[in-house]
């Protein structure tokens, strides 16, 4: 059964975690699948979901985190996770083990 509600932060954090962790500043830490989705999940985890039930809803938001101010805070976030992921290597099955 398909939800009439999605979180918006779903659709958006795993490109920016894909863009930031093939950055330079970031090429240190594993980009396997795993770790990626891991980051990704406790991006979300430590971010208030954000709801819609519509394409103009989504829009809302969209444009909202298209702001400078607000991408500043997901990407705080997301570094954050990067950073909390990166030191438990030992839970990557891919490359770090």
């Amino acid at each position: 059964m398909e939800r009439p509600f999605y979180n918006v932060l779903e659709e958006i954090i795993p490109t920016l975690v894909n863009v930031m962790l093939y950055s330079v500043d970031f090429q240190i830490y594993c980009s396997c699948e795993d770790c990626r989705m891991r980051i990704v999940v406790q991006t979300l985890n430590a971010l208030p979901p954000r709801y819609v039930l519509n394409e103009g809803q989504r829009t809302i938001f969209i444009d909202l985190y298209n702001k400078s101010y607000m991408r500043e805070k997901l990407n705080q976030e997301i570094i954050r996770s990067i950073h909390r992921v990166g030191k438990r290597k030992e839970e990557c099955m891919n490359c770090c083990s």
